[in-house]
């Protein structure tokens, strides 16, 4: 347990990532697609044409541009009028969601954790002086459990097919 509260007291600077590739709010949906699919990723963070963070895409979003709203019950259109409204989005601004929260570097893991959990967010800027520094996203938080001494690295477990039944 001692680790975990090293890991708790943690700041964000020390496994944010620095390095942050992004998708262009004007990008088509084919473009964030193969951008998350070759990458390995579920969630990037979405620029404007100036540069300013605006949003972020993540995986999920992206199944909105399948669902046709015609094929959605009354209830199911009275309950996700937003999805409706996204017929066959063409640009990562479409199906984008909103930054939520940001953080700085020297907030703590666990902060960075609670506010991840209760915002529903996958992914938050991290901005010292008002200036994009890097990301921190709830895999690299979950990361620095998988290691004893809380570096953000993961063991690759592979399951065999017999093995999901």
């Amino acid at each position: 347990m001692e680790k975990m509260e090293e890991i708790r007291k943690m700041p964000i600077r020390e496994i944010m990532q620095t390095k942050v590739g992004w998708l262009k709010e004007t990008d088509l949906i084919e473009r964030a697609v193969d951008v998350l699919c070759s990458n390995d990723i579920s969630t990037l963070p979405v620029k404007n044409e100036q540069g300013k963070l605006v949003g972020e895409l993540v995986e999920r979003d992206l199944l909105k541009s399948i669902i046709d709203p015609n094929n959605m019950s009354p209830h199911e259109l009275m309950f996700e009028p937003l999805l409706a409204m996204s017929y066959f989005p063409k640009t990562v601004h479409d199906v984008m969601r909103p930054v939520r929260l940001s953080f700085k570097p020297d907030d703590t893991v666990e902060y960075a954790a609670r506010r991840l959990f209760r915002k529903q967010s996958t992914l938050a800027p991290v901005l010292e002086n008002n200036k994009l520094v890097g990301i921190i996203t709830e895999d690299d938080l979950v990361r620095l459990m998988s290691d004893p001494v809380g570096k953000p690295e993961c063991n690759i477990v592979k399951l065999e097919p017999e093995a999901l039944h």
